[in-house]
């Protein structure tokens, strides 16, 4: 082992230590004592009574949270009547409308894989959840917009020039910046293992 890198012979003296608790564990275990812990070994329990795992551990879970959490398919479910307020389409081109978003959803995807090893993980997810928040107050702010233009009426709208039209229009961009944001942050740097290490 004279030839191998020090971060390879650490790592090759950590696996040596582990298959020697591992079988300490197996021979105990055989002997009628120890049950509960070859059990824990065996299930990769032991991992949490070290100490050093715990903050990635909590990273990790913490990430998969916020994935779920952030309310992307409520905002989906409601894209196609986003759409044809900002008259794309009408209700039964909703179909459409779900091959554009899956369509944009790949190439943000796209976009994460071919730059998370430049920038790194933690800059994309800043960034992306910065833009996720920017996005919903827009879609928010866009949304009380045209909704009040539709309280108006049509000659009230007429006369205010346009304003549901633009509010409609800025509710599509707000979507797609969402959608875009969503994909490159926390969908793609939480399942994507690349040389950009971890989040920290």
């Amino acid at each position: 082992m004279c030839c191998l890198p020090a971060e390879v012979e650490d790592m090759a003296a950590s696996l040596r230590q582990a298959d020697a608790f591992d079988t300490a564990s197996k021979h105990k275990a055989a002997g009628g004592g120890g049950s509960s812990s070859s059990l824990a070994s065996s299930l990769g329990l032991n991992l949490f009574q070290d100490s050093r795992y715990y903050r990635p551990l909590l990273v990790g879970l913490s990430l998969m949270l916020f994935q779920q959490i952030t309310g992307q398919p409520s905002v989906l479910y409601y894209a196609s009547q986003i759409f044809e307020r900002a008259g794309f389409a009408g209700g039964q081109e909703s179909a459409g409308i779900s091959v554009l978003l899956g369509g944009f959803k790949l190439i943000m995807t796209l976009v994460a894989v071919a730059t998370v090893d430049k920038l790194g993980r933690r800059p994309l997810l800043l960034g992306g959840v910065a833009g996720m928040v920017l996005a919903l107050v827009l879609l928010t702010l866009a949304q009380g917009e045209v909704d009040s233009a539709a309280v108006q009426g049509a000659a009230s709208a007429a006369a205010a020039g346009g304003v549901g039209v633009g509010a409609a229009w800025l509710s599509a961009v707000a979507l797609l910046l969402y959608v875009g944001c969503y994909q490159v942050s926390t969908v793609t740097i939480v399942f994507m293992r690349g040389q950009a290490g971890s989040v920290d």
